[in-house]
């Protein structure tokens, strides 16, 4: 079963979508930081097979499925220093 995702387009910064496999991937939680928000807490997957850092969002209002964006190695350090993952950042960015 192969996920979607969308990535923005830096040059154009339009959307592209796309899709990865859940094959092997590595999935880090989020911290809740606001508990009366309609907000699920984000989770980031690293994808080995598609060298890709992807963040899981998606809101219990909508009833909506996540939403799987790519987002940058850089973006992906600060979320895991952010929720409390220094184990992850030493792991993967040394």
């Amino acid at each position: 079963m192969l996920i979607p995702y969308v990535v923005k387009d830096p040059a154009t910064g339009s959307l592209l979508h796309g899709v990865f496999s859940p094959e092997g991937i590595v999935e880090f939680e989020g911290v809740m930081k606001d508990f009366g928000s309609m907000e699920l807490t984000p989770n980031l997957y690293w994808a080995p097979e598609q060298k890709q850092w992807l963040l899981a969002h998606g809101n219990t209002g909508t009833g909506a499925q996540l939403v799987y964006e790519v987002i940058t190695a850089q973006d992906a350090r600060s979320w895991l220093a952010d929720n409390d993952h220094v184990a992850a950042v030493e792991r993967h960015f040394g």
